[in-house]
C-alpha cells in the first residue's frame, strides 16, 4: 500500500483524536469525582448544609430565604452528586458539559467575592468534613474551571456514551436518593463536628476554673470607636465604659459545651460528672405535643439514672415551653447558645449520652429510646458504646461508596 494514501494519512489523525478524547474524558471524570465526594458530603449532614446555605443568603442579602436554608443546601448537594455522577460515568455529555461550565462558573464568581468582602464564614464545599479559607476555594474553584474547559472546549466531538453507563448512572443516582432520604431522618452517619462521640467535652478533659475558662471583656469607647479591653488593660479617663461581656476564653485540646442558669451563671460541669443524657434544643419553638414527649424522656432519663440536663436556645426564637413545665423542668433546664447546640447535636430535640464528659452516642427526636434501652445503655461498657455507634454510620457510607465505585467501574 502507498504510503501516501489516504488511509495511512487517517491512521496518526485518528489516533490524535482517540488520545484527545480519552485526555478530555480524564479531566471530566477527575472533576466529576470531586463534585460527586463533595456532594455526598454534604448529603452526610443536611443540617449542616443548611447552616453553609443560611450563610451564603445572608452574604448575598437574600435573608428572605433562610427559612427554606435546608431544603435549598440538601438540594444544591444533591445537583453537585448527580452532576458528579454524570460526569464520572458520561452519559448525556453536552448537557452534562453545559450545565457544569454554568453551574461552575457561578461558584468561582462567588467565591471570588468572598475572597474580595473576606467574611467570616466557612465556604462549606466539603461539609464538615475538609474546611478551606476563601482563597483555598478560589484557587480550588479556578483549577476545576480550567479542566472543565479542557474537557469541554469547543463543545463538539464528545465522544459516544455505552449504553450500560446510563444503567449505572440510573443505579447511583436511586442510591443517592435513599441516602439523601435517609440523612434527612437520621443523624450525620459520619459525625465530622467537633462533638462527635468519643470526643470528651472540656470540663470532662481536666478540671478548669470558671475564671480559666471565661474572661470578662470591657467595652469602651472614645470619638465614636468602641474597643475592647481585658481587666488587666483598661484605658485612660478619656474614653467611655459601654458595656461588659463575658466569653469563652481559647482552648484547643477539647470542645467546649457551655451553658449557663437563669441568673447567668455557667454550669458546665455538671455535663462531666457521672452519667449525663442531655436534651439539647436550638430551636425551641415546638408545639405542645413535643414539649410533652420531651418532658417524658428526660423523666424516663432520670428513672434510668442518668442525670438529665435540659439546654434551650433563645437565641432564633421564643421559647414556647408551657409555664407549668418550666417550673417541673427548672432544677434540669439551662441556656446555651444556637451554633453550640446544633453543632453538639444536629436533631432539634436530641438526645446525647455523657459518660464522665466523654460523648458516647446520639439519638434523634423521632427515635428516643425506651427505658429498658436507657437503663441498658447506663450499665454497658461505654467504649463498646461507642464503637458500636460510630460504626453503624461507617458500614452504611463505607458500602454506599463501594456499591457506587463498583457501578461505576464494571457497568
Amino acid at each position: 500500500m502507498n504510503s501516501n494514501s489516504p488511509t495511512a494519512e487517517n491512521v496518526p489523525n485518528r489516533k490524535n483524536r482517540v488520545a484527545k478524547l480519552r485526555g478530555r474524558r480524564f479531566l471530566a471524570w477527575c472533576v466529576g469525582l470531586v463534585y460527586f465526594i463533595s456532594g455526598t458530603l454534604k448529603l452526610i449532614d443536611p443540617t449542616g448544609a443548611g447552616l453553609v446555605m443560611e450563610e451564603y443568603f445572608k452574604f448575598l442579602h437574600l435573608d428572605f430565604l433562610l427559612p427554606a436554608a435546608k431544603g435549598f443546601g440538601t438540594a444544591a448537594a444533591f445537583l453537585e452528586v448527580i452532576l458528579g455522577t454524570a460526569l464520572l460515568t458520561g452519559v448525556w455529555r453536552k448537557i452534562t458539559a453545559i450545565c457544569i461550565t454554568v453551574l461552575h462558573s457561578c461558584f468561582t464568581l462567588v467565591t471570588a467575592a468572598l475572597l474580595i468582602w473576606n467574611p467570616v464564614m466557612d465556604c462549606g464545599c466539603f461539609g464538615e468534613a475538609i474546611h478551606l479559607s476563601h482563597e483555598e476555594t478560589f484557587f480550588k474553584n479556578i483549577i476545576l474551571l480550567a479542566m472543565i474547559m479542557g474537557a469541554y472546549l469547543p463543545y463538539k466531538r464528545f465522544g459516544t456514551t455505552k449504553k450500560r453507563k446510563y444503567v449505572s448512572f440510573g443505579l447511583i443516582s436511586l442510591m443517592m436518593l435513599f441516602f439523601m432520604v435517609w440523612s434527612l431522618t437520621h443523624l450525620p452517619a459520619i459525625d465530622f463536628t467537633v462533638f462527635k462521640p468519643s470526643t470528651t467535652i472540656l470540663a470532662g478533659n481536666k478540671h478548669i476554673d470558671a475564671d480559666e475558662l471565661y474572661e470578662s471583656i470591657f467595652i469602651y469607647s472614645k470619638d465614636g470607636k468602641s474597643e475592647e479591653f481585658d481587666l488587666e488593660h483598661l484605658p485612660d479617663s478619656t474614653w467611655t465604659f459601654e458595656n461588659t461581656v463575658t466569653r469563652i476564653r481559647k482552648q484547643d485540646d477539647a470542645p467546649i459545651l457551655s451553658f449557663f442558669d437563669d441568673y447567668g451563671f455557667y454550669r458546665d460541669t455538671l455535663a462531666a460528672r457521672g452519667q449525663v443524657a442531655v436534651m439539647s434544643i436550638y430551636r425551641p419553638d415546638l408545639k405542645e405535643r413535643r414539649w410533652k414527649e420531651i418532658e417524658r424522656t428526660i423523666h424516663m432519663t432520670a428513672e434510668a439514672g442518668f442525670t438529665p440536663l435540659l439546654l434551650l436556645s433563645t437565641e432564633r426564637r421564643e421559647s414556647t415551653m408551657p409555664e407549668a413545665m418550666r417550673e417541673r423542668l427548672g432544677h434540669c433546664t439551662f441556656h446555651s447558645d444556637f451554633k453550640t447546640l446544633i453543632t453538639f447535636n444536629r436533631s432539634n430535640g436530641g438526645l446525647t449520652y455523657l459518660n464522665d464528659g466523654y460523648i458516647v452516642c446520639k439519638s434523634t427526636s423521632l427515635d428516643y429510646p425506651t427505658l429498658k434501652k436507657m437503663q441498658d445503655t447506663r450499665k454497658d461498657n461505654p467504649q463498646l458504646q461507642m464503637l458500636e455507634y460510630s460504626s453503624g454510620g461507617n458500614f452504611l457510607f463505607q458500602a454506599l461508596m463501594f456499591l457506587c465505585l463498583l457501578l461505576i467501574i464494571f457497568i
